[in-house]
């Protein structure tokens, strides 16, 4: 196992990973189990032992009141009867936007996709490189993503959610007026508090900067891409409890395609927005035969050219069909989208001077359907006349026979299909 501290005044400071047991009672005789994302909400409160002089409790602590994070946060406070001390800290406004946030768009190890991960890492590269740009105590060295561990985003992610927590305390929170400003000279580059790791094997402390100057600048990275106030307005962040979802497919709308020159338009397709959950979408077009098409444009209503479809507008699709080889344009979407739900645990124990929890439960969701509209055949109408031939006449009680000018019609490409 990994152990993370960083540089405190006056002593270090432990970025607790908190385990979970089976059985109440003594700890060294259990199994400690780490696959539940739970994070502490107020750095140095509780889990310590008075009568064990500050060390590490040697008891479990039972949690047994959960309360849903994103909805009861007046009954917390009722809970707690709006106590003053500040192990609340958490829920004062503003903070609890901003933790939200972080809760909401955490990476957690085994639950969220690689996908999301290299997009959360990707965000927060090119996040660290346009602020630090012209910044050169920082922009002396480089950033690989690549080199965290699971464990190092846990414990930066941990330290992000004590910088508002705890942000009366510049052993986790540097700046002086609740900003973060990188001109700021407490602050200068090294916002993210100087981070150390030991491990089981190797018990002694070694700074990260030490193993490697590009992996401490991605945590670094990392840890101002969610602490930055006003990167996705955390501030005003609002989190929704929500399972459906986001979007969808509007499939109660009659398509139609039109042929202009050598352009097919179909549409017009729409998309409902059906809950605030952030969302991926992807989609592909097809024709007749399965095949997918490359080459398209997507148009709003007035025809005008559009960077991909849209959600809560008209849009059509234009496809160049020179040969007249498309009978059927079907367009399919795919949504990728997670649900995250989160509880503050507390005991019904001391509550006051227990460590405030929250857990994090992700479940990554997909959505997908499709809507086709096929070229209808042109339908010709027949001429029909009624005609009239003479093929005999009478003259003195004799019948004489008259050539027949009844035309003689050809009509093979009839039943071959060739012709209509």
């Amino acid at each position: 196992a990994t152990a993370y501290r960083i540089t405190g005044t006056p002593v270090n400071k432990m970025v607790w990973k908190v385990a979970s047991y089976q059985n109440e009672g003594t700890m060294s005789v259990q199994t400690p189990g780490y696959e539940k994302s739970i994070y502490c909400l107020r750095a140095e409160h509780g889990f310590f032992d008075v009568d064990n002089n500050g060390n590490l409790p040697t008891d479990t602590r039972k949690y047994d009141i959960a309360f849903n994070f994103k909805t009861q946060k007046e009954d917390i406070k009722s809970y707690y009867n709006n106590d003053t001390s500040g192990v609340l800290k958490v829920l004062e406004d503003g903070t609890y936007n901003k933790v939200l946030w972080i809760l909401d768009n955490m990476y957690i190890k085994g639950i969220s996709s690689d996908v999301y991960k290299t997009e959360l890492l990707e965000n927060a590269k090119n996040y660290y490189n346009k602020k630090y740009a012209d910044f050169s105590p920082v922009g002396s060295y480089g950033v690989d993503m690549a080199e965290l561990t699971d464990e190092d985003i846990d414990a930066v992610q941990q330290l992000a959610i004590w910088y508002y927590t705890n942000a009366d305390d510049k052993n986790y929170n540097k700046t002086t007026n609740g900003t973060y400003d990188i001109t700021n000279p407490d602050i200068g580059d090294w916002g993210l508090p100087t981070t150390s790791i030991s491990n089981s094997t190797n018990k002694t402390w070694t700074e990260i900067g030490d193993i490697s100057n590009t992996r401490e600048n991605a945590m670094r990275a990392l840890y101002e891409y969610l602490i930055d106030d006003e990167e996705n307005e955390k501030s005003t962040y609002i989190s929704v409890e929500e399972t459906a979802k986001p979007i969808e497919l509007d499939k109660t709308r009659t398509l139609s395609i039109t042929r202009n020159e050598d352009n097919l338009l179909s549409g017009p397709y729409y998309i409902n927005k059906k809950s605030d959950l952030q969302y991926n979408l992807n989609y592909i077009i097809y024709d007749q035969d399965g095949t997918e098409i490359t080459e398209y444009k997507i148009l709003d209503k007035e025809g005008k050219e559009l960077t991909e479809i849209t959600v809560g507008q008209e849009f059509y699709i234009e496809i160049k069909d020179v040969e007249e080889a498309i009978s059927k344009i079907e367009l399919e979407v795919e949504v990728g989208y997670t649900i995250t739900t989160t509880e503050f645990l507390t005991s019904s124990n001391d509550t006051i001077n227990q460590q405030p929890l929250v857990t994090v439960h992700k479940k990554d969701e997909k959505y997908t359907d499709n809507q086709a509209v096929e070229i209808k055949p042109e339908v010709k109408e027949f001429d029909l006349a009624l005609r009239k031939y003479i093929t005999k006449v009478e003259r003195n009680g004799k019948e004489i026979s008259i050539d027949s000018r009844v035309p003689d019609i050809d009509i093979t490409n009839l039943k071959n299909g060739k012709a209509t």
